[in-house]
């Protein structure tokens, strides 16, 4: 699963560091310090996978060699603590391939830093191939013709570092879409406030959402969350789920989402699922001899409509969910979309109360099966 982390540290002479020698080590190379005449070699480090030089427009050539770059850097700065480089930490996705890291961290480099006049020394390492994570090096000044300018103040900012931590976020959830990725605790933005989903599946032009309904929710009122969920665009379909069947049954939870969104999965990870469902149907209803068959290689198509999908996989889903399981989507949904619109609220707890005065069934805790099916 990814992990969030990204970090940034200053590399300066006040703490005995040299920004060659930081260098030299994240590209395992071995680079000389013409300023204190030292010589790092690291050309025996492990895990570099490669290295990357980002400069800005107009940056002069002699930028683009590490070792002149971080030399030129040392060379300017007079001060015996000086600041000579900025660096960021940051873990790549397990979850994409080494083509897709290096695209989705150079794409973030030139949004954040070489846009804004930095160069950024960039250098991936792998150690174990369980490890994928990236040093980016960045200049302190901006250019002025071939040589450095002033400092840039505004570099050194917290609100700057927030804001980079929260674009590496962005573009990593962007990433993961566009490669199809399961992800979790994802916060999305909807009209009437920030809502948590717990899962998202995700395949090009597919986005398919699980929400968690705990023993005590007000699921009247959290089917309203999926209300705004669904019209905002945050995903095609929400699932709502029992918290019990996620918490003892992951695994069957998945196996049901492979039967109802086949198309959310590769071909490997779908025949794997149906296995798993499979085996979890015999165990939960050993007397039934029926098995459960590959529907969309009977019907001579190459995908399922949504009405095929469903009734193929309705026993499957009922192995996992019973009758607990709700499925949302944009046209499930359009008479409570109308609602909305017409009443122009915006509040879930609002909603909720608006809805049962005008169909009178305050009792009700399952409200969204009357006056229409949920």
């Amino acid at each position: 699963m990814a992990i969030f982390h990204l970090s940034a540290q200053v590399i300066g002479r006040s703490s005995g560091r040299s920004s060659v020698a930081a260098c030299a080590y994240r590209h395992g190379a071995r680079m000389i310090d013409e300023r204190t005449g030292l010589v790092h070699d690291y050309t025996r480090k492990a895990g570099v996978a490669e290295t990357v030089m980002l400069l800005p427009e107009g940056a002069p050539e002699w930028a683009s060699d590490p070792a002149q770059l971080w030399n030129r850097v040392e060379a300017n700065e007079k001060r015996k603590d000086a600041q000579t480089a900025r660096e960021i930490n940051v873990a790549l996705p397990v979850e994409l391939n080494p083509e897709q890291r290096r695209a989705l961290v150079v794409d973030f480099c030139r949004e954040q830093f070489t846009d804004r006049g930095m160069v950024a020394d960039v250098a991936f390492h792998d150690p174990d191939a369980n490890n994928p994570h990236v040093h980016i090096m960045l200049t302190m000044r901006k250019f002025d013709g071939d040589g450095f300018g002033p400092k840039a103040r505004e570099w050194n900012e917290k609100a700057t570092l927030e804001q980079w931590r929260e674009k590496w976020a962005e573009h990593t959830n962007r990433a993961l879409f566009q490669a199809g990725q399961v992800t979790t605790q994802v916060w999305v933005d909807t009209e009437a406030g920030p809502f948590r989903l717990d899962l998202l599946l995700t395949r090009p032009g597919r986005r398919v959402a699980i929400e968690v309904d705990g023993q005590h929710h007000d699921l009247a009122r959290d089917r309203w969350r999926t209300v705004f969920i669904v019209s905002a665009g945050k995903a095609d379909v929400v699932y709502r789920v029992p918290a019990v069947f996620v918490y003892s049954n992951l695994i069957g939870v998945l196996a049901g989402l492979a039967r109802v969104e086949p198309q959310c999965f590769k071909q490997e990870q779908r025949d794997r699922w149906c296995e798993v469902a499979q085996a979890r149907w015999e165990q939960t209803d050993g007397d039934s001899s029926d098995e459960i068959t590959d529907r969309w290689e009977d019907s001579g198509e190459e995908g399922w409509s949504s009405k095929e999908g469903w009734q193929f996989s309705s026993r499957a889903f009922a192995m996992n969910f019973r009758c607990d399981i709700h499925e949302c989507s944009v046209r499930g949904l359009q008479p409570y979309l109308d609602f909305v619109w017409d009443t122009g609220l915006r509040d879930v707890d609002l909603l909720k109360q608006a809805w049962e005065q005008r169909y009178e069934a305050p009792s009700r805790t399952d409200i969204f099966a009357e006056p229409l099916p949920w």
